[in-house]
């Protein structure tokens, strides 16, 4: 565990020595002893990112390559080690300014835009709300099945945008639909957020994530409509600069925005990058939990096939590839034969399948796992 709390750290260093060299580019001499140290210490790390050898080699590189040789760096196809979330092509370099709001938002709220087949994601998210919020988001109380159908037809113009907690939980999220009429092209927003999880600004990120997104999809206005009494969504209106309007017995907040530019474009980029890198370090954590609480030795059947199943519900191939990654290192730890780790791997495999039928990408991953084999049980496993 200790590993994976200084391969996160040294993350976050890594980022903040990347945000001072592109705001002091003259001054590179300053951070060489510290970049020196960052890239020595992540040599000593497990899962150690792929990029880290490119970084190293940019140290002696001139000033003005190595602030444009960061912002221009290709993504590394290895996303399972982790990769940075300025590894992409922006169409021109980023001001320090912009530099700054990616830092906070590395530093603090990481939000991604979520993939169609990970809409269950949000219709969960939606559920889990309670009965008044639900009145609030839809103006009428709705059941599951209501919610299953509303996300179901989500469809390629519109976007869902959400934050995840430490447990890969989705706290917080808003849809943003583009509409045209006529001539006018203008986006409609929801946003909800978990109670758990309010007064810690996920509301006003989202919010400015999908201002952002909104621009780059040539929509010049945004608005939404909630009831009077959603003071939290009225505040959140207000802090950006939405101009309110009563109707009915609801209000209509609408803002103005400006067209997206190159500069929107790559900032948009990058910071769903960051979300996603966000993402990948969390299910790093989660998956490292599960493997770390095995025990092979006298293991409680009952208790696994929680363990995986919950896993499993993840949805995600990272998370379950982190999670076999560390548990082939502790079977091998462990002491224990090749046959019994195929064994053992089996067991894996034959429970999780039916867990994951309908995910085809799971399904796929679980497929490279050991068939189950004929080899004297010497571990006490799933049977």
């Amino acid at each position: 565990m200790w590993k994976e709390h200084a391969n996160r750290r040294l993350k976050l260093a890594h980022h903040r020595i990347i945000a001072r060299a592109l705001a002091r580019p003259g001054r590179r001499g300053d951070l060489l002893d510290e970049a020196l140290a960052v890239v020595d210490a992540w040599n000593r790390c497990a899962f150690r990112p792929s990029y880290v050898r490119r970084w190293e080699r940019l140290l002696d590189a001139p000033a003005d390559v190595l602030a444009r040789e960061i912002v221009h760096m290709g993504a590394p196809s290895d996303h399972l080690r982790g990769s940075s979330p300025f590894a992409l092509t922006p169409t021109h370099g980023l001001s320090t300014d912009q530099v700054r709001r990616l830092w906070r938002i590395a530093a603090g709220r990481a939000i991604r835009i979520l993939r169609p087949e990970e809409y269950w994601q949000y219709a969960e998210h939606l559920k889990s709300l309670p009965p008044e919020d639900r009145k609030r988001r839809f103006w009428a109380a709705v059941d599951d099945a209501w919610i299953d159908r509303y996300v179901g037809d989500i469809d390629a113009d519109s976007a869902v945008i959400g934050h995840y907690d430490k447990d890969l939980v989705l706290d917080g999220a808003i849809m943003v639909g583009l509409v045209h009429r006529d001539s006018a092209h203008f986006g409609e927003i929801g946003v909800t957020v978990l109670p758990r999880a309010r007064h810690g600004g996920i509301g006003f990120h989202l919010l400015e994530r999908a201002i952002l997104w909104a621009r780059n999809h040539e929509a010049d206005r945004l608005f939404t409509v909630c009831l009077s009494t959603n003071r939290d969504m009225i505040h959140l209106a207000k802090a950006h600069q939405m101009a309110l309007e009563r109707v009915d017995d609801g209000t209509e907040a609408v803002i103005a925005i400006r067209p997206g530019s190159e500069t929107t474009v790559s900032l948009e980029l990058l910071e769903n990058q960051i979300g996603e890198w966000d993402y990948v370090t969390k299910a790093h954590d989660t998956a490292f939990a599960f493997a770390a609480g095995h025990a092979l030795g006298g293991t409680d059947r009952d208790v696994e096939l929680a363990r995986l199943t919950k896993i499993a519900a993840y949805g995600r191939t990272d998370v379950v590839a982190t999670y076999l990654i560390v548990l082939r290192y502790v079977l091998l730890q462990a002491g224990l034969s090749v046959d019994d780790q195929a064994l053992f791997l089996a067991d894996v495999r034959t429970h999780l399948e039916p867990l994951v039928e309908h995910r085809p990408h799971l399904r796929t991953f679980i497929a490279g796992l050991p068939e189950k084999v004929a080899v004297t049980r010497t571990v006490v496993g799933f049977g």
